[in-house]
């Protein structure tokens, strides 16, 4: 988990990375 996102992501993903994905 973090709270960098790279890219829009739904509010339920939690990603550092540029993904969607939990984590």
């Amino acid at each position: 988990s973090g709270g960098n996102q790279s890219r829009p992501a739904p509010a339920a993903f939690d990603s550092d990375l540029d993904d969607d994905v939990p984590f």
